[in-house]
Parts: C-alpha cells; structure tokens; sequence
C-alpha cells in the first residue's frame, strides 16, 4: 500500500489556508503583493542580496548586530518591535522572537479578527516603506506616524471600494430599467448599433427610425466586410445613420447609440483614436450646420432593435432597407416597446 505523508499533507493544508485568507482580504492588490513576497522571502533584505552577491554584508545597516532578514525587518528589529507595542497595533502583548516570517502570519490570520490582519497587512507594509525612507533618505517616522497612516490609508481604500461597489450596483439596476422611449413629438429617434464577426472579417450594421409614438419610419440592414475596432464600426454605423437621414430629409433627429467612447468622440469629450480624427471632425462638423440634430448614450438594453437588426445583418449580404417596416422579427420587438411605452404612459396618467 502507498504510504500516506501526514505531515506533508498537513502543511499543504496550512499553505492553502494562508493563501486563501491573504486573497480575501480587503485591502489594496500592492499590500497583497507585499505580503506575499515578505511569506516568500522574496523581499531584497540585505541577506537576501548578499546570498545573491549583490552586497557583501548582510547585517542590518541601522541595527548591525543580526542579519537583515524578512523577520527582522517586519518584526523583531528594535524600532520595529515599538511600533507593534503601540496599543493600536493590537500585538501589544505578542512576543517579538526571530523565526520565518510565514509561520507570524499563519498565526496572525489564525488568532485575529479579518479586520485586524488587514490593518497588520497595512502596517507591514508602512514598516517596509519606512525601512526604505530610512536606508536611502535618511528620514525616520515614529511608531505611531506608521500606524495612523496604515490604518487611516487603509480605511480610504475600502470607504472609495465600497462607494465603487454601490455606485456598480446602481449602475447595474439602472441599465437593467433602461428600456427604449420614444423621443418628443416632431422629433425623429433614430437608434444605430453593429455586430462584429470576427472570424469572417465581417461588421452588420443596424439603423431604426421611429417616430413620438414609437411607429416605424425607417429601418435598415448592412454587412461589410470589416477588420477594425469596434469603435470604427460603430462610427462608421453612425455616419451610414446620417446619411440616410439626409437621403430621407429627416428633420429634427436623435442619433441614439451605445457606443460610449463614440458618442463622447463625437462630441469632442473622449480620447480619440488617430486614425478616426477626421471622421468624427465631419461628424461634429455636421451636427453644427444640422442644429436639429443630436447624439446621445443610452445603454445596450434600450437599444435592443437596432441591435438585433445589426445580428441580422450578418445573415445577409449587402444592404436591405425598409419604409415605415422591418424585418417581422424586429416589428415584434417594435410593437411590444410600442405596448410598454403606453401602459407606462397610462400609469403616470393615472398617477397625476
């Protein structure tokens, strides 16, 4: 029978936990980073560049009496062992002895609250910066200057994540409750998207115009071929949208897209591509002569038919466009925004 290793089992399982834990801290990815290099031994201390003859010495250039290890640095040197003495620290009363750095953590994550061990991440690494600040600047903070800035550092970090976190979530139910309206009466909206096939070089275009009650004026399907960025499909979709516009005299139009970085690029406010300077120029360019035309965001969800008449448009080759109709497949989807639109309009009705 195979013999089973107890012992290698064991410290396997310990390893993973410690990884685990490390992982799920929350703290910034560069305090993860640090500590584990420090449970590594990959930090370059003195021993670890004079076992790689980067230095000769590997004593503790401020304290030359024990080699500079990762211990040494993060736990038991001297002014290292006052700032954990500190009362904030929470290891006021842990015993400072040298021993591999991995087996301190392993303890730490084992014996502390999760809070705790991720204000310890934050304070390690203020001690490696200040060790740092002290070997090539000469300049020393106090114990209690490293932990206020740990803790204080460390409670921007999860106050800005969880702000980010909420403002997602926000975010997510607002695309989720976007759905497409129809624009004011007079006014034309006129909603565009693509469909990229990568690995036959192919782009479908897709372009619907409806009117304040939601009919169809126009709708229109188109393949090319295609190797660019989605970016200048989209763009390149938006021209195709203006021209038809102008082909139909439209009047008193919205260019409705999903594209962010395009609708920004057209009106001047996003980092813009080289290559597509000039075509978002003659883009502002007409909106300027055209006053009653404008381009606006909205998101994937209340684009919905110009989307589908883009994946359509991979099916087919050429260009297909429809007056005052669509593909039927595309009317359904019409006629039930058109359903949604007025059971909402009746319910703000009632309301009132």
């Amino acid at each position: 029978m195979e013999k089973v290793n107890y012992g290698e089992c064991s410290i396997r399982q310990e390893h993973k936990h410690v990884w685990e834990g490390l992982g799920r801290l929350n703290v910034p990815n560069s305090t993860k980073q640090f500590v584990w290099r420090a449970l590594n031994n990959i930090l370059p201390t003195k021993k670890s560049l004079a076992q790689k003859n980067v230095v000769e010495v590997a004593t503790c250039q401020t304290y030359g009496m024990e080699e500079e290890t990762v211990c040494h640095v993060l736990w038991t040197y001297p002014a290292t062992s006052d700032v954990w003495a500190e009362s904030q620290s929470g290891l006021q009363k842990w015993t400072c002895e040298e021993k591999e750095f991995f087996y301190i953590w392993a303890e730490m994550q084992s014996k502390l609250q999760k809070t705790k061990v991720e204000e310890v991440a934050m304070i390690l690494k203020g001690l490696w910066c200040r060790r740092n600040r002290m070997v090539f600047e000469g300049k020393f903070d106090s114990p209690s200057k490293v932990i206020v800035a740990a803790i204080s550092g460390l409670k921007c970090f999860q106050e800005s994540r969880l702000e980010g976190n909420q403002t997602k979530g926000v975010n997510i139910q607002r695309r989720k409750d976007t759905k497409w309206k129809p624009p004011d009466e007079g006014v034309t909206k006129v909603n565009f998207d693509v469909a990229i096939d990568k690995p036959n070089n192919k782009v479908g275009l897709g372009i619907v115009a409806r009117n304040y009650e939601g009919e169809l004026l126009f709708s229109l399907c188109a393949s090319k071929m295609f190797s660019g960025s989605s970016d200048l499909a989209e763009a390149i979709t938006l021209w195709r949208a203006m021209d038809l516009v102008v082909e139909l005299d439209g009047r008193n139009v919205v260019f409705e897209g999903d594209a962010k970085r395009v609708i920004k690029g057209v009106a001047g406010k996003g980092i813009i591509c080289a290559s597509m300077t000039q075509l978002f120029e003659e883009m502002r360019s007409r909106l300027v002569h055209r006053q009653d035309w404008s381009v606006e965001l909205i998101y994937r969800e209340g684009n919905s038919v110009a989307h589908e008449l883009a994946k359509r448009a991979l099916r087919i080759e050429g260009e297909c466009c429809w007056i005052e109709e669509g593909p039927i497949e595309i009317v359904d989807i019409v006629k039930r925004e058109m359903l949604c639109n007025n059971l909402q309009q009746h319910l703000v009705g009632d309301r009132v």
